[in-house]
């Protein structure tokens, strides 16, 4: 382990302790549905904030473009996304509604996406307390279907690393996203397959990446089988080897 990584670890650990040392303030709020979906005959939805906590809270909603590069989640601000209201005070134990409305026309030929981005506002400590201020951030998925949408065709590849890790790719060549939530890879037939939990999204004509460790004996000739779940049904596919 080099001195940059001991470095981050024992940072990581620091702040920990200090989470666990200290008492922490923060709001709960849950937000439903957890996903939006839009076409060009549906571009308004309404979505509800339930404050879990007894205080009140503030919450503030950024909406953005979503996009992928290399594996990377990239937003941009999107004026294209109106949000009423932006700014609210959420009360303990109350509701709130919010409405979204698509201010533009759905591409013929792709889906688009964006975020929201639900955040508490932090308050003003009071003098008396002692402890961390939690900011709570919730993000949600936006969909606006294609005019002429297909289903997502999905390439699935494996390249070993120097290191002993496989680093998996899902690449998505249709026109719609697709979500993977858990899955398991089996490295040649008679191993015991590789549990991988989670979810990512793979936004169409995009990329996205997982990195798994097998077994140090792993035979890394051996054939590749990822099963799992994704929005579209089951997952049930080989993986292709990449050899450089």
């Amino acid at each position: 382990m080099n001195q940059t990584m001991i470095r981050a670890l024992n940072t990581a650990l620091a702040v920990a302790a200090l989470c666990a040392a200290l008492p922490a303030a923060g709001s709960s709020f849950s937000v439903a549905p957890i996903r939006v979906e839009l076409d060009r005959s549906h571009k308004t939805g309404v979505l509800t904030l339930h404050n879990e906590g007894d205080n009140p809270v503030v919450v503030q909603i950024t909406a953005v473009s979503w996009q992928q590069h290399d594996g990377e989640e990239r937003f941009e601000e999107a004026g294209e996304i109106l949000v009423t209201p932006p700014v609210f005070e959420l009360a303990g134990k109350g509701e709130q509604i919010v409405r979204i409305a698509l201010r533009r026309d759905a591409e013929p030929g792709t889906e688009l996406a964006y975020r929201l981005f639900f955040e508490e506002v932090p308050q003003a400590r009071t003098p008396t307390f002692n402890g961390l201020n939690v900011a709570l951030k919730i993000g949600l998925p936006i969909f606006v279907s294609a005019l002429n949408p297909t289903r997502p065709d999905v390439d699935w590849q494996g390249e070993w690393q120097p290191d002993g890790t496989l680093v998996l790719s899902a690449t998505n060549r249709g026109t719609e996203h697709v979500q993977v939530t858990n899955f398991d890879l089996t490295v040649g037939e008679s191993a015991e397959p590789l549990h991988v939990a989670g979810s990512k999204y793979v936004l169409p004509g995009c990329r996205m990446t997982w990195t798994v460790t097998p077994p140090k004996d792993a035979d890394r000739h051996a054939p590749l089988h990822l099963t799992g779940v994704g929005d579209h049904g089951t997952l049930d596919v080989p993986v292709a080897l990449v050899t450089r």
